[in-house]
């Protein structure tokens, strides 16, 4: 029943998907050009991307291989690695213990998350790296639990590969020292020296990989293979915070704490179902006298929470006037890519809403904190205790017996997410990169809820779950339907022999039609320059979502979206001052 309601969701999902038609979205048009290239001619050419891919085009290429190429083949081939790394999820929940019921509310969690639903309804590399990733987590915790050596080489295998898709996949492999706390079984020895090995091969093959990667990005860059120089410019992002801690430390600690908070500002909107279900059956449970609080760990955990937002609020509110959504496409997936941003951009929330935004995602950051300080603090009593009854000398064999490799396993994944996501926030804020601390926070928390013993699957659980899947559907249908409306207007503009070079239709048709626009800086003319982030050839007609000043429109296509219940324009515009040539529109 529960993998049933998986495909089922998913079946929705591919439902929406079907919705669209042959067209790139966001930035899947650099990996369906690989995907094209490498049909044709058998070689990996990528003219642009911080990420190699390397899996995630043989996953496309697997299946236009079968059906032909186009944008609808990679769409569903994306859904079904969605799909699969849902069910990883899943048996990932399970090998903790945790019951199918609570599993399934957390593995739907995962996968109905809007900013992955949406990444699952174009051909993106998040997909196929996270559900690799996804794999990996359970073959680790089972081949942990089952002393598995089979589950071990197959969860290397998958860590090797995401790392080849995407590069901060190789956090994970922080998790290695979980071996070490492997106690020994009596049918299968664990020797100090095996966990060890293990240990070694876990953490330096994964840093191997990335290193290769890294090198064949690099070599791309240097030999003119791509277009523009992304992967570079992000590790000189890196490369500056990691400088910044000499030359102004203090500075840049209170810019990790601030950043910090904003990813788990994010973390805390994309659990909120979970956070706010088990605090209400905590809350409960504490009413009904059913559990105590052990306030040694608890006290320090809340005010160690509290600081940390209260220290981030103040430095983003007050000292970068920034507010959530700090990235600008949380709540209506539509901005995600050109859209929401073509010509003028139509304002997302009210300064109102913003505020109230804000305070909700550190409220909940400050329950998801809470939570995960109280693991950390209730794992440092355990250790003191095995020190305690060990005389005070460290011995693992005795504190394997008090920290399980599953508990190292999520806490390190967290903390190495968390690290560097907040580095990223710092050098780039980009919300669908948080998604690759979604899983391991999940684990834990659920993790924590089974420790616990509370109850968040009951009927308020699943109602918040049930709304929050439900703005994730909506809003990819908002997504797709609105693209293909914007791409029918662009299809009827060339078939009235409009060139391709004086449209601006957005950033993934503009480059489909001239890849090499891509390393353009040409913005178009003033004020509009200021308006895009990507670049174009012309702008004599603009299709656009909202009016532009000194733009006539000619006519307009109409999409009807679940988000709003309502029947929104794209607009079809002509500069008022520019006489087009060679054009229907002018016979």
């Amino acid at each position: 029943m529960p993998l049933l309601t998986i495909i089922l969701f998913f079946i929705a999902v591919a439902r929406v998907a079907s919705l669209g038609g042959d067209f790139p979205l966001n930035d899947d048009w650099s990996y369906g050009e690989t995907t094209r290239v490498f049909l044709d001619s058998g070689r990996l050419y990528m003219p642009a991307a911080c990420a190699a891919g390397f899996a995630h085009i043989f996953w496309g290429a697997f299946f236009t291989k079968i059906f032909g190429f186009s944008y609808i083949v990679l769409r569903y081939a994306s859904v079904l690695a969605g799909a699969i790394g849902a069910i990883f999820a899943y048996f990932a929940l399970l090998e903790l213990g945790v019951t199918r019921r609570k599993s399934l509310y957390c593995a739907l969690l995962y996968a109905g998350n809007p900013i992955m639903l949406n990444l699952y309804l174009g051909f993106m590399s998040d997909v196929s790296a996270l559900t690799l990733s996804a794999a990996y987590f359970y073959l680790l915790l089972a081949g942990l639990k089952r002393h598995s050596v089979k589950h071990l080489i197959f969860a290397l295998l998958c860590l090797l590969t995401a790392v080849s898709v995407r590069q901060s996949a190789v956090v994970f492999a922080l998790a290695a020292p979980a071996f070490l706390f492997s106690p020994p079984d009596a049918a299968r020895v664990w020797s100090m020296s095996r966990r060890l090995g293990y240990s070694a091969i876990f953490l330096l093959l994964p840093i191997a990989t990335f290193m290769a990667v890294d090198r064949w990005l690099m070599l791309r860059e240097t030999t003119g293979q791509s277009l523009v120089d992304h992967y570079s410019a992000a590790r000189i992002g890196h490369s500056s915070y990691l400088l910044g801690f000499f030359q102004a430390p203090f500075d840049q600690v209170l810019k990790s704490i601030a950043a910090i908070g904003v990813v788990l500002c994010y973390v805390g909107l994309f659990t909120a179902p979970l956070l706010l279900a088990s605090t209400i059956d905590f809350c409960r449970a504490l009413f009904q006298k059913k559990v105590t609080i052990y306030w040694p760990v608890t006290g320090p955990a809340l005010l160690a929470a509290l600081l940390v937002c209260l220290i981030s609020a103040y430095y983003e509110v007050n000292v970068r006037h920034a507010q959530m959504p700090f990235c600008e496409n949380i709540l209506r997936i539509t901005s995600v890519g050109a859209q929401g941003i073509m010509g003028i951009a139509n304002p997302l929330l009210t300064a109102r809403q913003k505020v109230r935004l804000t305070a909700a995602s550190y409220f909940l950051a400050f329950l998801a904190l809470c939570q995960l300080f109280t693991m950390v603090g209730l794992t440092v009593v355990h250790v003191r205790k095995a020190l305690q009854s060990s005389g005070g000398k460290f011995k693992l064999q005795l504190l394997s017996r008090f920290a399980s490799p599953s508990v190292v396993v999520l806490a390190t994944s967290c903390v190495a997410t968390l690290g560097f996501l907040m580095v990223e926030t710092i050098v780039r804020c980009t919300d669908r990169y948080y998604l690759i601390a979604l899983l391991p926070i999940i684990l834990a928390l659920a993790h924590f809820s089974k420790l616990s013993n509370l109850r968040f699957s009951d009927w308020v659980g699943t109602a918040l779950l049930t709304l929050f899947l439900g703005y994730s559907i909506f809003g990819g249908q908002d997504y797709i339907t609105s693209n293909a409306a914007r791409w029918r207007a662009l299809t009827k503009l060339e078939k009235q022999d409009v060139s391709a070079s004086i449209i601006d239709g957005g950033a993934e048709y503009n480059v489909s039609r001239d890849i090499n626009v891509y390393a353009s800086h040409f913005r178009g003319a003033p004020p509009r320059d200021s308006w895009r982030w990507w670049p174009i050839k012309g702008e004599e007609y603009i299709v656009s979502f909202s009016p532009v000043p000194g733009y006539d429109e000619l006519w307009h296509e109409r999409y009807f979206s679940l988000m709003t219940m309502s029947v929104h324009p794209v607009y079809v515009l002509k500069n008022a001052h520019v006489v087009p040539t060679d054009s229907k529109l002018n016979k």
